[in-house]
């Protein structure tokens, strides 16, 4: 896997042994060398120091047998603030591994931890990591990242946007054509003048335009049209879209 020109993740190991958070962590940072890649390694030794420190991390690994909070409970505290967080468990109890998966943990990794187990680990967290293409974007005066997957469709409303994000509508003053050529152009296709919408939320495509996928933000599924001109375009790049995707 060639890492070097990609970007730089965070990574946060918390486990209640000092000396598994010191083998780990030279393990990321053997993996590191290996992959020719760069990161920062985060560790702590419970959910509370984790939770107050580094809930911004990209990729989490987690001891389950910690006292008090467990990693599957922490785990569920980490999705809550950080949905698109990537999660590992390390244990030495494979009987909970069902478990992980409610949590929508991406691996279980056994303990004695082992290089090749855990590289393989790595090697698909960041797979996912990198699939998650980030803007950046000025909201109301202060620079917001959102993660291009999360994006809806954006309304162009004369000299702003308002951006169908998540659970939230956020308003920018940047214009549809500048996000047009920030945004990935195999996701995101102009439909309209005054609309740009995410291929991924696309239910269907109708004769007046597509419907997208309901949000929590709309009271039913949202139809956006098409201008004449564009529709074409917007079938093909549709089509394209959907084979990746598979």
């Amino acid at each position: 896997m060639d890492m070097e020109n990609r970007e730089k993740y965070a990574i946060t190991v918390c486990d209640d042994n000092d000396l598994m958070c010191e083998m780990i962590v030279d393990l990321l940072y053997r993996y590191s060398k290996e992959r020719g890649i760069a990161f920062d390694v985060n560790y702590c030794h419970s959910g509370k120091e984790l939770m107050s420190s580094f809930i911004g991390s990209d990729i989490f690994l987690l001891d389950v047998e910690m006292p008090g909070e467990d990693g599957f409970d922490l785990a569920n505290s980490i999705r809550s603030a950080n949905e698109e967080a990537v999660i590992v468990f390390l244990t030495i109890n494979r009987d909970r591994i069902k478990e992980a998966f409610k949590c929508r943990a991406l691996r279980y990794v056994t303990k004695p931890v082992q290089r090749e187990e855990l590289w393989e680990a790595l090697d698909a967290a960041y797979a996912i990591c990198n699939n998650k293409k980030r803007v950046v974007l000025s909201i109301r005066g202060t620079d917001v990242e959102l993660y291009e997957n999360q994006i809806s469709y954006i309304e162009g409303c004369g000299d702003f946007v308002r951006i169908h994000y998540k659970n939230q509508i956020l308003e920018s003053y940047k214009t549809l054509d500048d996000l047009e050529r920030e945004l990935s152009d195999d996701v995101f296709v102009r439909c309209h003048k005054s609309y740009l919408i995410n291929l991924g939320c696309v239910l269907k495509i109708s004769g007046r335009g597509v419907v997208l996928l309901k949000t929590e933000n709309e009271a039913e599924k949202k139809e956006i049209p098409v201008a004449r001109r564009r529709k074409r375009q917007m079938e093909e790049k549709y089509m394209k879209y959907d084979l990746k995707r598979g």
